[in-house]
């Protein structure tokens, strides 16, 4: 309950030693540090969490972690417990911070409803496409799996990835975010599969669409539909599947609906839908770990 009302405070303010891996294409071995790093990006540092018993013999999965609009990254974090799950499940876990505006709240470029408010301009996508590249340099990173998962602003951001990073993003997951207000606005050169989830109580970000710092937004539905297009899904014909068990809540409490049916590569669409849910949900200890699994499903 504590991690929530930092989490609601926050919105409402403002809303070396080596060892050798495998071979390059042209034959020559690759480096990666016996002991990880923790902290990456330069100057815009990112947060690093890597097993505890990491083999640079082995590819891992990235996942980088979006934090909503004035909400920093460890509080994000300590919200989802996304790194919790970083030695059962075996992956590299990235943790960065969008820039400070100058009301003093941290933001994401994501699409113009989301949120450079003060329009800066700033390349997120250019950021996030380097600190990929950096961690791929410094651990052993599987390049077909490669996930973004984002809340609010956070989900923005990732749609904007899927939208404009396609070629290294394999999958992402946004927690109440939502991609561009029109499809000319979304040409990924490659399907992306995406995850939506969003309460139906969210004032903030409407589940049903709507407009947000001067920008439009489509609906959770339309969202996820929109990338199902993008991977010529048969529209027609999404799977009603069983509920899940997500919440606080006791008993199935998300409803979730996928596109599958006739996806190119084996691209997915899905939506989590959550009755009654608002903009930051109480999430059990099972919430980031399914989202995890759904990640990991997903393959280039």
């Amino acid at each position: 309950m504590r991690i929530l009302a930092c989490l609601a405070l926050a919105f409402a303010l403002g809303c070396g030693s080596s060892t050798t891996g495998p071979a390059t294409d042209d034959g020559g071995p690759v480096s990666y540090p016996a002991a990880p790093a923790t902290e990456i990006g330069g100057d815009r540092p990112a947060v690093v969490y890597s097993p505890s018993d990491y083999d640079a013999g082995n590819p891992y999965p990235l996942v980088i972690l979006l934090h909503g609009f004035n909400t920093p990254g460890f509080v994000q974090n300590a919200y989802l417990q996304t790194s919790n799950s970083v030695d059962e499940k075996q992956f590299v876990f990235l943790l960065p911070e969008g820039l400070t505006n100058p009301n003093g709240a941290q933001f994401w470029n994501g699409t113009p409803a989301c949120c450079d408010g003060f329009g800066s301009g700033v390349d997120d996508v250019g950021y996030l496409r380097g600190l990929i590249a950096e961690a791929s340099e410094q651990y052993n990173i599987d390049a077909r799996r490669v996930y973004v998962m984002g809340h609010s602003n956070g989900g923005f951001m990732s749609y904007r990835m899927a939208c404009e990073a396609s070629d290294v993003v394999t999958a992402i997951a946004s927690l109440a975010g939502a991609t561009f207000a029109t499809e000319a606005e979304c040409t990924p050169d490659e399907p992306v599969s995406v995850l939506q989830i969003h309460g139906t109580d969210d004032s903030t970000i409407l589940y049903d669409g709507g407009a947000n710092g001067g920008g439009r937004y489509p609906s959770a539905l339309d969202s996820v539909r929109r990338h199902a297009q993008v991977a010529g899904c048969n529209l027609d014909a999404p799977s009603l599947l069983p509920g899940l068990d997500i919440l606080l809540a006791d008993g199935n409490d998300t409803e979730a609906l996928r596109f599958e049916d006739g996806c190119a590569n084996g691209i997915e669409a899905e939506l989590w839908t959550l009755p009654g849910a608002p903009h930051i949900p109480g999430v059990s200890p099972d919430f980031s770990p399914a989202i995890l699994d759904w990640l990991f499903r997903q393959s280039k």
